[in-house]
């Protein structure tokens, strides 16, 4: 019998961590009634996310320019230089993370190079926002090799994900 799907029972949250440098903390929680088991490649867990463009920025208004809006933000994201990667896969066991039923785990992103941190202003809105690779209905100790491999594996999952969005400043 088919799994359920464990992706909807991930919540992914973001607060501001610090204003200088400007830090996103990133909060995935598991809300379902069993462990699930998180593969870190384009997830919040990655430590090169930011550099993978999963992390939208949309610049705040200047200072001093509009003095009638409190706060404005553009409609269209920051561009800023991203990278494409190749990987091994499977991940190494060691860097998958496993989340029990109600567990959460955070991580900081650091608002740094590559991104133009002096054209945001004081303030930008951001939102993270990427693809699952592979979420498992298990622990990691669960999970063999031969699991990998099957393409069809009942307790293997990937999907998008998408944090609120959340206003930053920036100091």
């Amino acid at each position: 019998m088919p799994s359920s799907d464990p992706l909807a029972g991930l919540n992914v949250s973001i607060s501001q961590g610090t204003t200088s440098p400007p830090t996103i903390v990133a909060t995935v929680k598991n809300n379902n009634p069993h462990s699930v088991t998180i593969a870190p490649y384009q997830s919040p867990f990655d430590g090169l996310i930011l550099e993978q463009g999963n992390l939208f920025i949309f610049p705040g208004a200047t200072d001093g320019n509009d003095s009638d809006s409190s706060s404005t933000t553009s409609s269209k994201p920051l561009d800023y230089p991203t990278i494409a990667l190749k990987r091994a896969w499977p991940p190494p066991s060691d860097s998958l993370v496993t989340l029990g039923p109600g567990e959460s785990r955070t991580t900081e992103i650091v608002i740094r190079h590559p991104v133009p941190v002096r054209q945001l202003g004081s303030s930008a809105t951001v939102k993270l926002s990427g693809q699952w690779m592979s979420v498992w209905k298990r622990p990691k100790e669960e999970i063999g090799d031969a699991d990998w491999d099957d393409v069809s594996n009942p307790d293997e999952f990937s999907g998008l994900y998408e944090s609120n969005s959340l206003e930053i400043l920036i100091a």
